[in-house]
């Protein structure tokens, strides 16, 4: 018997502010010009701990000197306990921004 074994993956990424203004017709960025460069990423099993995953990398990221800001998360993130994500990343300065 064999059994499949699959893992979240949590990342942080950064964009080229310098693009903020080039935008397609419909408001959105273009994607060929946000270069993403990944700064963290965390391994879980899949749905167990996202909040926590997502505070680790953010810890190590302030750790290196990054400055928070407006920090993008999917509902897997909104849609824990406020204690565990919302008000930890708005305590160093973080604006959450969710889907």
């Amino acid at each position: 018997m064999s059994s499949l074994v699959g893992y979240d993956a949590a990342f942080a990424v950064t964009r080229d502010a310098r693009f903020d203004e080039v935008l397609l017709d419909d408001n959105t960025p273009k994607p060929d010009v946000l270069p993403a460069l990944v700064l963290g990423v965390s391994l879980d099993k899949p749905g167990q701990r996202p909040a926590y995953n997502g505070l680790k990398i953010l810890s190590r990221l302030r750790n290196r000197g990054y400055k928070p800001g407006y920090l993008a998360a999917d509902l897997a993130y909104n849609n824990s306990d406020p204690n565990q994500w919302q008000l930890p990343v708005r305590a160093p300065g973080y604006k959450p921004v969710h889907d």
